[in-house]
């Protein structure tokens, strides 16, 4: 699979009219992201996340969420690359 990131993208977000984002990093703290208009927030697909429920403003917030596919993934070395995998490029290539 070529699956890289997930995404949250914010054309519009309003002072006040947004609950955080939360990500659940494995060993580290819970990591809050506000939205704010025009921000862009990339991700591991395989990172826990939520968005926390939220009521009481008539603010505008609008947002796009994503997966990521690449096509130029299509093969075992590219794949290694992307994970950040030395020992497995390493590998892949003595085998060519």
């Amino acid at each position: 699979q070529s699956l890289v990131a997930s995404g949250i993208y914010y054309p519009v977000a309003e002072a006040g009219a947004a609950s955080p984002v939360r990500f659940f990093p494995r060993g580290s703290d819970v990591l809050e992201v506000m939205p704010e208009s025009d921000r862009l927030v990339l991700f591991p697909v395989d990172l826990p996340h939520e968005v926390a429920p939220f009521q009481g403003s008539t603010g505008v917030r609008t947002s796009l969420a994503f997966n990521l596919w690449v096509r130029w993934l299509d093969r075992p070395i590219l794949r290694a690359a992307i994970d950040g995998s030395v020992g497995e490029c390493r590998r892949l290539v003595d085998l060519e």
